[in-house]
């Protein structure tokens, strides 16, 4: 039962994080003369919040099991109360358009998102703790599939089917199906005793050494170009939630592949697909930059 609620709370999760970057993003679009900036600016601001919502994963697995819980699950009640609550928008007149849509998006949606967004590495935490299995990390593959259903369901059926206070209405239901299932899967651990049993936590450390920052590179490396290249095909096209979609989409398709099994990823494979797509984007932008007059 716990392995089955934590794979449904983890793809609801992903679902929910990944359809509401369009949602909100749409929303500022008239606000803001319809610019490009306005999705790369909200792109900015979901990384940041994704990366926090990994830290804030990283911190807590510090604590013991139960603790982790109560604390998760009274931030998740608080954050859904706030969720989209009515604000003075005002006061972030005096800001740029960017720092006016980034201020926005944390208000309406920063601390859920944070926390929606560290569900996947949480949940494989507490599964084994409560039950010494090894590491699932093939459920990385699971939420990251969730996300690409909810960027490709978007454009073709919620943005199609329903108004903007309407896809926000079905959102927030979403929101308290992911507490209630979360709420389930505390009383499945309380069920079977599997709070009371003691942790031994890892030594603390160092965060800024070399591979860690290599990993950090890598990682950021991966957001700039998603981020840059976004940015690129709304300036050439209108921008809209399909163009935002499918860039983020291919993104997210190399990490469901990736963690679905050990053998998908082969370096040596991936190394030469690397050099051969970086070769190919550069005699494209190459080739773009020589027809602008």
């Amino acid at each position: 039962m716990q392995r089955i609620l934590s794979t449904f709370i983890i793809f609801i999760s992903a679902f929910l994080l990944f359809q509401i970057q369009p949602i909100l993003s749409k929303e500022l679009l008239p606000e803001f003369g319809g610019g490009a900036s306005v999705w790369s600016s909200s792109l900015l601001f979901y990384q940041s919040m994704l990366l926090l919502g990994y830290l804030y994963a990283h911190l807590l697995s510090r604590y013991q099991l139960k603790q982790q819980l109560l604390t998760h699950t009274l931030l998740i009640v608080l954050a859904t109360m706030i969720t989209f609550s009515d604000f003075d928008f005002t006061v972030f007149l005096s800001l740029s358009p960017t720092w006016s849509v980034i201020a926005k998006l944390f208000v309406q949606v920063g601390l859920i998102f944070m926390l929606l967004s560290a569900t996947s590495v949480l949940l494989q935490r507490w599964y084994i703790e409560s039950t010494n299995a090894k590491v699932p990390y093939h459920w990385y593959s699971l939420s990251n599939l969730g996300s690409l259903i909810a960027l490709i369901s978007y454009p073709f059926i919620f943005e199609v089917a329903f108004s903007i206070n309407e896809q926000k209405h079905y959102w927030k239901t979403g929101l308290f199906t992911y507490s209630a299932l979360l709420l389930c899967l505390i009383y499945v651990l309380f069920k079977h005793g599997q709070l009371t049993k003691q942790i031994i936590l890892k030594p603390k450390t160092n965060l800024l050494i070399k591979p860690n920052l290599l990993w950090i590179a890598f990682s950021a490396t991966s957001s700039i170009m998603l981020i840059a290249t976004t940015q690129m095909i709304s300036i050439n096209i209108p921008p809209m939630p399909l163009i935002w979609a499918l860039p983020l989409a291919i993104y997210l398709l190399t990490f469901s592949y990736t963690f679905a099994a050990a053998k998908n990823y082969n370096r040596a494979h991936w190394t030469y697909l690397l050099m051969l797509s970086v070769f190919a984007g550069l005699i494209m932008f190459s080739s773009e930059a020589n027809l602008m007059p």
